[in-house]
């Protein structure tokens, strides 16, 4: 404790007693390590892949770092939903076919407008969470279960094309079971060179059904005619040609 004199008016002095605060040595690491402590256990609470998987991998944990998973929030940041869109990334990947913003969509349609974004800017279009899940490149992840079932049509043709060397233990009958498959698989082609748009389609989907290998941008250049100025709206009915790699 420690004394001072305070003047209150001519010839009259007061004495005050003051109190001063004196931290204990010490305190100031404390509050440092209770502050790395707390940054460590936020840290902790941040999903691993493990675990968003169990809720739609991968795309609840980038909701989920983005956005603490909250698909329809907007805070008036100018980014908006699950996904934290912009707004000129929402319209310019076709997002206002369901809504007018990213908050104002389900989930599942905020998942198909990111997976078309993945497909043209990459995973580094949200490159803090997206690095966090060891993300990358330009291939979507889909928890969806259509892309294993792809490779489904290419095992019928594996399997004739093993019976084929079968076929020459007959001396006289090679021939003409070969000439008899030709047609078959050229048949099958002819079949998968068009598809006609079912109601629900986009390029990014029909060019992942076909596996085109430069995605839904090399399935638009090639019927760019058919699809018109805005790729992300299309006619139902509408032919277009799949190309082969």
């Amino acid at each position: 404790m420690s004394q001072m004199c305070v003047r209150i008016r001519a010839g009259a002095v007061v004495a005050a007693t003051a109190a001063v605060a004196v931290l204990p040595a010490g305190s100031a690491h404390a509050t440092s390590a209770d502050s790395n402590s707390a940054r460590s256990a936020a840290e902790r609470q941040q999903p691993t892949a493990r675990q968003c998987a169990e809720q739609g991998w991968p795309w609840s944990c980038i909701a989920e770092c983005e956005s603490s998973g909250q698909w329809d929030v907007n805070t008036g940041n100018g980014y908006y939903g699950g996904l934290q869109f912009s707004q000129s990334t929402w319209e310019g990947f076709g997002g206002l076919r369901y809504a007018a913003r990213a908050d104002l969509a389900s989930k599942e349609q905020q998942i198909e407008i990111a997976q078309r974004v993945v497909g043209t800017q990459g995973w580094g279009a949200w490159p803090v969470c997206s690095a966090r899940y060891g993300l990358h490149g330009h291939e979507s992840v889909s928890p969806s279960s259509p892309q294993p079932e792809e490779p489904e049509p290419a095992q019928p043709e594996q399997s004739t094309q093993s019976e084929s060397p079968e076929a020459p233990e007959a001396p006289a009958q090679p021939g003409p079971p070969e000439a008899s498959e030709t047609p078959e698989s050229s048949a099958t082609s002819q079949s998968a060179d068009t598809h006609v748009v079912r109601a629900g389609e986009s390029l990014y989907s029909i060019a992942q059904e076909h596996g085109v290998p430069g995605g839904w941008p090399e399935l638009y250049e090639a019927n760019q005619e058919a699809v018109g100025d805005q790729p992300d709206i299309l006619q139902i009915g509408t032919e277009l040609s799949i190309p082969q790699g």
